[in-house]
Formats: structure tokens, C-alpha cells, sequence
């Protein structure tokens, strides 16, 4: 028996668990545009800027249209096609963390043990197969074909793999949300919008790890650094901003008529945060010392431009939603 789970790559790709919620919801669209509305908008930062993350990255329960159930990695062992077909069956997706040198798609297969997010979407019986997406070079988010034997094997070795924090297998698939449940939410999501569009620009005070700190961070490593800053940092920038673009175009269609000046400013946000990611990665490819002046330059620009425009949808929401409610 054969059944692979239709789905289509991102076409934003950040982290595992964000992509993972994207592919599963994005076959209906309206479930995809519900999440975005509700989620990866507040951000959280570590004490490594290159960790900067929305801070609903893990809090898989808090995705309403998700259907989520977890077993046990142990669960998939000594049979994991049995596992596999009993779940793909029933059209969930599997989520687990795996050991990737265990499994020769990884560029690091046969080396240093390291854990990784993997999304198995399909199997092949016959062939021993399972159908499974993830960074396979840590580059670029794809699909691959990953024989069974290798899957147990990383399976088995990810089992002392401390930092699990998945603690598991998820299997989740998409839910339909009732459209009494979105009528009856329809306030609340403004007054949670609202609340996390705050949080960016006036982050709690007795912690900098949230909000737009994380550009003081990133610029602080590009002043002092000990070590080539990655481009996962880079990159959250344009993965942000088109979110929220992506955000302001449901709310379009559902007769949000946004300023003029917020296309603007979010248009330059992303357009900027390319050419400062691109920029950046050509120092690191050519290995030539970063121009640091530069890039603090261009994300002192965005980082304006970004409070800006955060500002902007405030001044909105507070004179057309709030007041029009009555609230």
C-alpha cells in the first residue's frame, strides 16, 4: 500500500514547527488565513539573536484549527510502517524529532549525532519508504523520500536526545473551525491583534527578550562579533513582515480598508529586509569581513520603518474597530 498527504512547500519558510503548521493548514485557505490572524505575530528572543522566534512557535494546543494528538517515539518502535500507514491513514501528518546523521538524506549522515524536526506526510509500503520534508542541507526546506530502516535508526538514537522538547510524535491534521465559533470570536481576535501589535513596540519591562528588542541584539552582534552572525536573523525579518502582509490582505477581503501609508511601509519593510538578508549572505559566502556600518545602517531603516508602521495599525484599529464597537 501507498498514500502520500497532499501538501505544497511554504512559500515563506522560517523553523520546522512554523513551516509544519503552514503546509498542514494551507489546503484551506481560510483555515491558513484564521491562523495567521491569530498567530506569529509576537516575537521572542534568547539570549542568542539568532534564535529570535514567535513566541506561539511551540504552543501547539493554542492552534484551534489544528487536531492534535501525541504518542510516544517508543510507539514507532520496533514497527514504525505499521505506525506510520495507521496514522497517514487517517490523514495526519507525524512530527518528531529525529538524530539526522542516522539518515542519509542529511548532509551530516554518518557524523556527529544532531537533532532535528522531521514531517513525515506519505509512506510506501511495498518500496519501505515514508515521505518526509525538512532541511535537509539546513538550507533549504524540501521533501525527500527517506528509506525505513535509516527513519528507525534516527528514531532509536534521537531517544537520548536531550533537548526533545517535543517529548514525542505529534500527529496533527487540519480542523474546520464552526462558523459560530469565528462569529463569536471576531472581538476577541481584534483585542488579541491589538494586544500583540503592542507587545513589538512596548515589550514588558522587566524583560527585554520581547518585542523589536531583538534588532538591538542583532546589531550589538554585528558591533562585537565573536563568530559570523547566521542569517536566521536575516531571514525573520522578511518572514515577520510578510506575515503580517499576508494578514493585512484577509483583512481586506473582509472589508478592513487599510492606509494607504501601511502597504507602503510594509512593502518597504520587506523589501529592505531582502536586500539586507541578501547582502549579508554574500559576506558569508565570499568569506570577506561584514560591513558592519552598512548593515547597521539598514536595520536602523527597517527598525524605524517597522515602528512605524506597527504604530499606524494602532492609530487604525483604535479609530475605525475599537470605536466603531463601542469599546
Amino acid at each position: 500500500m501507498k498514500k502520500i498527504l497532499d501538501f505544497e512547500i511554504p512559500s515563506v519558510t522560517y523553523t520546522p514547527p512554523v513551516d509544519c503548521k503552514l503546509i498542514i493548514m494551507q489546503n484551506a485557505e481560510l483555515e491558513i488565513q484564521n491562523s495567521l490572524w491569530e498567530h506569529f505575530v509576537r516575537i521572542k528572543n534568547s539570549t542568542y539573536v539568532e534564535d529570535v522566534d514567535f513566541i506561539d512557535n511551540n504552543m501547539w494546543e493554542s492552534f484551534k484549527n489544528l487536531t492534535i494528538y501525541k504518542i510516544r517515539k517508543e510507539e514507532l518502535l520496533p514497527n514504525p510502517m505499521k505506525v506510520v500507514k495507521q496514522y497517514i491513514e487517517d490523514d495526519y501528518f507525524l512530527f518528531l524529532i529525529i538524530d539526522t546523521s542516522k539518515i542519509r538524506n542529511y548532509v551530516n549522515y554518518g557524523g556527529e549525532t544532531f537533532r532535528h524536526e522531521l514531517l513525515i506526510y506519505g509512506y510506501d509500503e511495498e518500496l519501505q519508504y515514508v515521505y518526509a520534508s525538512d532541511y535537509f542541507d539546513y538550507k533549504k526546506y524540501r521533501k525527500e523520500r527517506i528509506l525505513l530502516r535509516d527513519l528507525e535508526d534516527g528514531i532509536q538514537s534521537a531517544l537520548n536526545i536531550e533537548d526533545d522538547y517535543l517529548n514525542g510524535v505529534y500527529c496533527l491534521k487540519a480542523t474546520t473551525i464552526p462558523e459560530y465559533h469565528r462569529r463569536v470570536k471576531k472581538r476577541y481576535d481584534w483585542h488579541k491583534f491589538y494586544g500583540d501589535l503592542m507587545s513589538l513596540i512596548k515589550p514588558a519591562r522587566e524583560s527585554n527578550n520581547y518585542g523589536f528588542y531583538f534588532f538591538e541584539m542583532l546589531k550589538d552582534r554585528i558591533r562585537t562579533p565573536t563568530e559570523v552572525v547566521r542569517i536566521r536573523p536575516y531571514h525573520f525579518i522578511i518572514v515577520h513582515s510578510t506575515f503580517m502582509k499576508q494578514r493585512m490582505i484577509y483583512l481586506k477581503k473582509c472589508g478592513i480598508e487599510w492606509p494607504q501609508i501601511c502597504w507602503d511601509r510594509i512593502e518597504y519593510i520587506i523589501s529592505k529586509g531582502r536586500y539586507l538578508e541578501i547582502f549579508h549572505a554574500k559576506s558569508i559566502v565570499k568569506d570577506t569581513d561584514i560591513d558592519a556600518e552598512k548593515e547597521i545602517m539598514v536595520l536602523n531603516e527597517i527598525m524605524l520603518e517597522y515602528f512605524e508602521f506597527i504604530k499606524e495599525m494602532i492609530s487604525y484599529i483604535e479609530d475605525n474597530i475599537f470605536m466603531d464597537a463601542g469599546t
